[in-house]
């Protein structure tokens, strides 16, 4: 009897000291810093493990230097996704996200630089044709509005100092060329406007 209570002892003692080396050896360790766009460490965000293959999640929490670290992950394929807080978890506002983040046995560093992404996606780094194509004429489209601006800036400008100057055809003649170049802008036929009734009026 005293035998197989021994035999069923060291059992039990070989399982607990070979377990946790078991499910160490079967998992992984997943660590890294998250920092915002001007590189200051991100306190309290929330980090999302998701498997991609069997929908598990681990959420895990940064501490006061922006850093966090899981033990137990099991390898595979993962969507990894940096939220601010708890509630922009709970909003879905996420702050950036990885997609198919491979977690390998032994341990495991996916750093959040949201600084040094944005740089990337100004430059078109890591994005896919369809978004870069966006991006690219987004930016055109930015462009173009500024030159629009500074265009109507310049004739508003030379129209108010013909204006002032009791010039009011050369302040006609500025907001005509206005209407011009973006008709579509209220300010320009207001000026006109005014400027004609002026001009009716000296």
């Amino acid at each position: 009897m005293k035998k197989h209570f021994a035999i069923f002892l060291f059992t039990v003692l070989a399982v607990a000291l070979w377990g946790p080396r078991v499910f160490a050896q079967a998992s992984g360790t997943v660590k890294g810093v998250c920092k915002d766009s001007t590189g200051a460490p991100i306190v309290d965000g929330i980090v999302v493990y998701a498997n991609m293959d069997n929908g598990q999640k681990y959420t895990l929490k940064t501490n006061k230097k922006g850093e966090y670290f899981s033990l137990g992950l099991s390898p595979g394929s993962y969507m990894v996704t940096l939220y601010k807080n708890a509630d922009d978890q709970k909003a879905s506002k996420d702050l950036f996200h990885y997609a198919k983040f491979q977690v390998q046995l032994d341990e495991n560093t996916l750093d959040f630089d949201l600084k040094k992404e944005q740089e990337n996606q100004a430059k078109g780094v890591g994005l896919t044709a369809e978004q870069l194509k966006a991006q690219q004429e987004q930016q055109a489209k930015q462009q173009k509005e500024q030159n629009t601006v500074k265009s109507l800036n310049d004739k508003l400008n030379a129209a108010k100092t013909a204006a002032d100057a009791g010039d009011y055809e050369t302040a006609i003649a500025a907001m005509n060329d206005a209407t011009q170049i973006d008709a579509t802008r209220d300010l320009i036929w207001f000026k006109l406007g005014d400027y004609n009734r002026l001009s009716a009026t000296k």
